[in-house]
């Protein structure tokens, strides 16, 4: 099977693109000014009444004091049983969601979370008996 190496890599040189941030930076730099400058110039804009004050406001506030990102609770799934069959698992989860004891869209979270694991389950037991298979194969 094929590794990760220098032997299995695709022709031709690799080129990195520059992110934006330094794209900026090195614009910035050109103009002579470089962040902290740039920082500035963006609050005294913020402050300066006008037509452009709540874009630059708005702008400093989305770059520098951003609104956090929601976050679900704890939740607490009666009848989970975490050494149950996924099955059972996920009937746990739709019975909760149906008696009203948690949102229907954690629920989806719950399901689609033991459907990800079926899957690397599957893929890790498939790659276990493709070894197996290879073993037996390099013997002979």
């Amino acid at each position: 099977m094929a590794k990760f190496s220098k032997d299995y890599q695709p022709p031709g040189e690799r080129k990195s693109v520059p992110r934006f941030r330094t794209l900026m930076l090195d614009a910035l730099k050109e103009r002579g000014v470089d962040e902290r400058g740039f920082v500035r110039e963006l609050v005294t804009k913020a402050m300066e009444p006008g037509m452009q004050q709540g874009a630059y406001l708005s702008e400093l506030l989305k770059r520098y004091a951003p609104v956090p990102r929601s976050t679900l609770e704890a939740v607490v799934v009666s009848g989970f049983d975490e050494t149950g069959t996924p099955l059972e698992q996920a009937q746990a989860v739709y019975n909760a969601m149906a008696a009203g004891e948690i949102p229907p869209d954690v629920g989806q979270i719950f399901i689609d979370s033991i459907s990800k694991l079926l899957a690397i389950e599957e893929i890790t037991e498939l790659k276990a008996r493709l070894d197996k298979l290879e073993a037996i194969v390099n013997k002979g």
